[in-house]
């Protein structure tokens, strides 16, 4: 998948499954995204199994290709040294696929 793909596959009110964060690696959270431009997203937290997370509207910096990996069901976002940032998945929506 090219960064062109993914970004196309973006969209407001796109809920994704947020299943690792580099700073809080056991986190479950569905976001839903409010804002989507093409070098960064704006979301807010629907659900959240960490404590004290933010409710308000927050910032996802997409990096530059090719730091966004396809994964099956979603894609991860990577540092500039290669490692795991975040990784997101799909949600099913009215038994059709986000994808």
């Amino acid at each position: 998948m090219t960064k062109k793909d993914w970004l196309a596959r973006l969209h407001v009110n796109l809920r994704l499954r947020c299943t690792y964060r580099w700073y809080a690696p056991n986190c479950d959270e569905v976001i839903v995204l409010t804002h989507v431009g093409t070098r960064m997203a704006e979301y807010r937290i629907e659900q959240t199994n960490r404590e004290n997370a933010p409710r308000k509207h927050l910032r996802l910096d997409f990096p530059r290709a090719p730091h966004v990996r396809a994964i099956p069901g979603g894609f991860e976002l990577l540092k500039e040294d290669g490692s795991l940032m975040s990784r997101y998945l799909w949600i099913e929506e009215e038994g059709v696929n986000a994808a």
